[in-house]
């Protein structure tokens, strides 16, 4: 400190003061080194272009923002720093990438030494807080002040410095209560804007005395610190606006029930975005922020499910972002934002299936982090953005039909994933990501090399036991783990592997429902664990285990049914629990206990078409029913309930009015059982004309609402039932002809108007 104070007193601010330019040599001397980023003070001291300088984890609160006068007491802030590491063998400020860590400087509170080490003396605490308090002017005044203090602390005399006083604890408070204080921030920052006109006035008024400019410069430093204030309430405040509006939000929906409450909050929060950057506009000292506004909008508006508007935001933060980097191409965080924009954009054309524009998306995200990664490649955020956007694309392209490209971006994910987590600081988390996609990969690839899928399926898991194995984090990985044994069963499964896929069924759900009873307010983990033991129901069903599988398909049912009462709003788990009904039957089907199938199939059908009432215009939700009226129908052939398996076709015929081709399959259905009731023992000729009819009709609704295609029966295995009768037969062709005719512009049998 009394190196540093010879510096000051010839005009000299060190500017990086940290341990590795503090020297001591063989006699026990410290050596003050490395003056390389010193600047000499003028009166008015130095002041900052706007560069971010220095060694980041000993900066100062006023090097870490960038805009504000640097002096002496920025290297008595950097010194507090390092004598805290001296003292507590740990970092002041623990966060790892630049972004976060220069907020932290600006914004967060340190934890008191003696939190880490109670050993450590309580006035020298307190000489460590002076030295680094966030605001200049409650620091030590000068290097010598510290010494001072140190040497009496050394002593045993009182120190001068004193634990924090009633303000200093209501300011903590404030930041701890951040929206509290967001009206506080405008009427600061309205206070220096009085403050700042004041001393324009001022200074125009009585610039020629001398008595002015000493006030216009205590008024200069008046305002000045108010600004900062003002400036850090509002970086918190919007903080809280970010954490509250996006994060809590998306911790609010795995609560069912409240999701009112949630979309009120993303709306508010939508409300605030949209102001800003209304009230920003072209001001070009707050474009960053403008375009963080727009990027913010966009991803809570697809919360909201307005997908059209948040492509809209996403496009107009690229625009900002864009002008940005072309005033500034070295702004690599802009750039990095960019990149994340096109691939959240990406995200929503892929979701909306127009594939070639979410791939020309992650393509561009993919080039600009591509650059970044090569021009920072010891920025780990670059590494792991650009395995995001990778391992999306290799999703969107297995989408897409491409199983090679697919592959390769995966493969590509993975490589940057396993090179970040050799050498990334938070391991961790490098090593989840890298689990995830080696999750996802094996998932691409279970149709083109099960061998290999179910390697990447093995490591994923693989990675999320070792991660588990810590007591104090256990927890954090027992979902994904769940996830990676269910798509191992599922791999196994497919291979025929039934005794090994019960295995890794068994222990997600052994996962899945400790996670269930640690946290009951979860629900989502309920219904994950209902859905697991459908899964392991229908593996006990093809090893021929029917007690076990008809007692795991009773707790499927039952919790399912749980959280459909409980949550009766909820379509998703009314339509869980039919869907897990028809899985039983269908599984008992396969078996041959149709007569079991035909008494749970229509609890199946009813509770599917409560949800498809709730959502008539969802097409997933009627082809769900459709495909449970085809399995209920199959069952009752089986038992020899002909009317039954009539009516169910006809109620599956009714779901497709004015859809051709849906028609068509149902036609086939109904010839299909007319071949079934012309072979049983006893016909009944009455009700095979009936099953003719219905068939004749099918086919003719088929046509008048626009007959899809020319069958040819020769070849269509699917409509086989319908050659085997020569009357369909006969029908069809006249259909056929028809069709022709009608795509020919002849067809003058009065069918032009029907709509195809």
């Amino acid at each position: 400190a009394e190196a540093l104070q010879h510096a000051h007193e010839n005009g000299i601010v060190h500017r990086d003061v940290k341990p590795s330019n503090l020297l001591l040599d063989r006699h026990g001397k410290l050596w003050v080194t490395d003056f390389g980023l010193a600047r000499m003070q003028s009166d008015n001291g130095v002041t900052l272009t706007g560069d971010v300088i220095g060694t980041l984890r000993y900066m100062s609160p006023e090097q870490a923002s960038g805009s504000v006068v640097v002096d002496a007491r920025t290297d008595v802030y950097s010194l507090g720093v390092t004598l805290y590491e001296l003292l507590t063998q740990r970092h002041a400020h623990l966060a790892e990438d630049r972004r976060t860590l220069l907020r932290q400087i600006v914004d967060d509170e340190p934890i008191t030494p003696r939190k880490i080490n109670s050993a450590i003396p309580v006035d020298l605490e307190t000489i460590v807080l002076g030295a680094m308090a966030k605001v200049r002017d409650d620091r030590y005044a000068s290097a010598q002040t510290l010494a001072e203090d140190l040497g009496r602390f050394l002593e045993g005399r009182p120190t001068l410095a004193r634990r924090p006083t009633l303000m200093d604890r209501a300011g903590k408070w404030a930041r701890r209560h951040r929206p509290l204080v967001a009206v506080g921030a405008c009427a600061a920052l309205l206070l220096t804007v009085v403050s700042a006109a004041g001393l324009v006035l001022l200074a125009k008024e009585q610039s020629r005395t001398l008595a002015a400019l000493q006030e216009s410069k205590q008024n200069a430093e008046i305002a000045q610190q108010n600004f900062a204030r003002a400036e850090r309430h509002f970086k918190q405040a919007r903080a809280a606006v970010d954490q509250f509006g996006v994060q809590v939000s998306d911790q609010l929906a795995e609560f069912p029930g409240v999701e009112p409450v949630r979309r009120e909050v993303l709306v508010d929060t939508l409300k605030y975005y949209r102001q800003f950057a209304q009230d920003a506009g072209n001001d070009p000292q707050l474009r960053k922020e403008t375009a963080l506004a727009h990027f913010r909008s966009a991803v809570i508006a697809a919360k909201l499910g307005a997908v059209d508007e948040a492509i809209r935001e996403y496009k107009s933060a690229q625009s900002v972002l864009q002008e940005l980097i072309d005033a500034d191409p070295r702004d690599v965080e802009c750039q990095a934002q960019l990149a994340l924009s096109h691939n959240n954009l990406g995200l929503l054309y892929a979701g909306r299936s127009d594939l070639q524009s979410a791939r020309q998306e992650y393509n561009t995200a993919i080039s600009v982090q591509q650059l970044l990664v090569r021009n920072h490649g010891d920025e780990a955020t670059f590494s792991s953005q650009l395995a995001e956007s990778d391992a999306n694309l290799g999703l969107l392209l297995d989408q897409a039909g491409d199983g090679s490209g697919a592959e390769a971006s995966l493969r590509a994910a993975v490589k940057e994933l396993r090179e970040l987590a050799a050498k990334s600081a938070d391991k961790a988390k490098s090593l989840h990501d890298l689990a995830i996609a080696c999750n996802n990969l094996s998932f691409v690839l279970r149709n083109r090399d099960a061998a290999a899928a179910d390697d990447a399926a093995r490591e994923a898991i693989a990675i999320l036991e070792r991660l588990g194995h810590a007591p104090e984090h256990a927890s954090d990985y027992q979902d994904d783990l769940a996830l990676c044994y269910n798509n191992l069963a599922t791999l196994q499964s497919q291979k025929g592997q039934w005794p090994e896929a019960i295995v890794s069924h068994e222990r997600a759900i052994a996962l899945q429902e400790q996670m269930a009873r640690k946290s009951p307010a979860i629900v989502r983990y309920r219904s994950d664990l209902a859905i697991s033991l459908n899964n392991l129901g229908v593996a006990y069903c093809r090893v021929g285990e029917p007690a076990k599988a008809d007692e795991v398909f009773r707790r499927a049912r039952e919790l399912f049914a749980q959280l459909a009462n409980d949550y009766p709003d909820e379509l998703s788990y009314r339509g869980s629990l039919a869907a897990q009904l028809n899985n039983q039957a269908l599984a008992l089907a396969g078996m041959g206990r149709h007569a079991e199938a035909n008494a749970i199939y229509p609890a199946a059908i009813e509770g599917q078409k409560v949800c498809y009432a709730g959502a008539p215009h969802s097409d997933l939700m009627r082809d769900l029913l459709s495909r449970m009226y085809y399995n209920y129908g199959q069952s009752l052939r089986a038992e020899k309930q002909w009317n039954e398996a009539e009516q169910t076709a006809l109620l599956r015929r009714a779901l497709w009015v004015g859809h051709g081709e849906r028609l068509l399959g149902v036609a086939a259905e109904l010839a299909d059982l007319r071949s079934a009731i012309a072979h049983k023992s006893e016909p009944s000729n009455e009700h095979a004309k009936d099953v003719d009819r219905d068939v004749l009709e099918t086919l003719q609704q088929a046509y008048d609402c626009g007959w899809p295609r020319v069958i040819n029966l020769g070849v269509e295995k699917q409509f086989a039932s319908l050659k085997q009768n020569e009357q369909f037969a006969a029908k069809i062709a006249e259909l056929n002809a028809r069709s022709r005719q009608f795509e020919a512009g002849t067809d003058d049998s009065g069918s032009a108007e029907r709509s195809n």
